[in-house]
Parts: C-alpha cells; sequence; structure tokens
C-alpha cells in the first residue's frame, strides 16, 4: 500500500531503463519530478553520434549550486570521453590498460544477444557551465 509503479511507454531503451530502476525500488518519478525543471540543456541522441547528454542543475554535498552533465550511449563513444571512474566511491583515473580492459568486457557481452550501454557524467561549478558550455549546446 502506498507504492506507486510506472508504467514507462516510449524508447524500449528508455523503458528498460526505467523499468530496472523501479526494479531497485530507486523512487524513479521523485527523481525525474525534481530534475525537470532544472534541466539546462539537452543533446538528443543520434545514430550518428551515438550518445546523448543532458545538462542538470544540482545541489553538491555542501548545498552550493553546480551542473551535471549525465551522457549515455555506445561504450567505444562514452568510455572514450572519460579520463577517470569511480572504483568504490572514489574517482580514480582511467588509463589505456584499464580502457582496453573494459572495453574487452564490452565486446564479450556484445558477441551475445546484449545490449550494452555506457553511462558517463561530469561535474561542474555553474560559473564553468555558463563560460564553457551554456550557449554551445
Amino acid at each position: 500500500m502506498g507504492e506507486t509503479t510506472y508504467e514507462a511507454v516510449g524508447n524500449p531503451t528508455e523503458c528498460a531503463l526505467f523499468r530496472f530502476l523501479q526494479d531497485a525500488e530507486i523512487p524513479i518519478h521523485l527523481e525525474a519530478q525534481e530534475k525537470l525543471g532544472n534541466v539546462l540543456a539537452t543533446v538528443p541522441f543520434s545514430s550518428h553520434s551515438k550518445f546523448m547528454a543532458t545538462a542538470v542543475k544540482v545541489k553538491d554535498v555542501h548545498g552550493d549550486d553546480m551542473v551535471c552533465v549525465y551522457v549515455k550511449g555506445a561504450p567505444e563513444v562514452v568510455v572514450a570521453m572519460c579520463s577517470s571512474r569511480l572504483q568504490g566511491g572514489e574517482q580514480v583515473q582511467l588509463n589505456r590498460s584499464e580502457h582496453s580492459q573494459i572495453m574487452g568486457v564490452v565486446n564479450t557481452l556484445a558477441q551475445q544477444p546484449l545490449r550494452v550501454l555506457s553511462f558517463g557524467y561530469l561535474q561542474l561549478d555553474v560559473q564553468t557551465w555558463r563560460s564553457n558550455y551554456e550557449n554551445s549546446v
């Protein structure tokens, strides 16, 4: 009682992501409502770029305004954009060997009938966003 379940409609990949989050008991409907009014820019997916991105105004752990750019797309594209990765909640540099290892796992999964996606993010202060990216998106 009191639980809310949403049925996603639209793009099959997006629907699968929503179902995954919902199955993980993440209150995706609350997260979406919170972020919707704070979307600063979007780059829609295209078969040419093989990724999509959304810039969202968020609060950091100290309550300061930040911009988080979320990226989703083909692993070979998203991983190539990354200079670090998270390990145990800590950010560590992503070296060439690790890049190759990640792509090896991706290739193994892709040989099965599985669709493989990568996710990445970049967190910036608002001033950096405004001066470097805001007008170019």
